[in-house]
């Protein structure tokens, strides 16, 4: 009778052992990926940080205030948005007495209205725009139609603000 000799040959051992974790990994391929993103809007910037300054230069007649287009004055400034898209604009101030809808100046009879394609813009109002087309905004005096607006000079602060829709 003939003798089979049996060899033992580690090589082969692993190779089983091998498929058996390959086989393992085959039957189960779930995997999780985890994202963690922020999503954040284009940023604009109004008149490069600077402030907006609007002179109706000297000589206001309080009796033409509130005539219709009397010391209608631009509101110029730069917008610079990251990105084109939908957008809004908005005049933030506290409203005059008389009518809450006008900017208040440091005169009680007197407020400044925001004007936006010769439609009036209420204060604190949002105006929707497509950027890069920049709304191009003008502002008047008007002075109340009760009381007596005395001789001087005024002032009026605001805020604008730019949002991304």
């Amino acid at each position: 009778m003939e003798k089979i000799k049996l060899e033992y040959k580690p090589i082969g051992c692993w190779v089983i052992v091998m498929l058996m974790f390959l086989g393992v990994a085959e039957a189960s391929q779930e995997s999780f990926i985890m994202f963690d993103v922020t999503v954040m809007a284009p940023t604009c910037t109004i008149n490069d940080n600077r402030e907006i300054a609007v002179d109706f230069g000297t000589n206001v007649i309080i009796s033409h205030l509130g005539e219709y287009g009397y010391k209608l004055t631009p509101i110029i400034f730069t917008l610079n948005c990251a990105a084109p898209g939908n957008y809004s604009f908005m005049v933030q101030g506290a409203g005059a007495v008389f009518d809450e809808e006008l900017l208040a100046t440091n005169k009680q009879q007197l407020g400044i209205e925001i004007t936006y394609d010769g439609r009036r813009l209420p204060l604190n109002t949002r105006l929707s725009f497509t950027y890069p087309n920049i709304p191009v905004l003008q502002a008047q005096p008007i002075a109340s139609k009760i009381g007596l607006l005395a001789p001087g000079e005024f002032s009026a602060t605001a805020s604008v603000r730019v949002s991304y829709d």
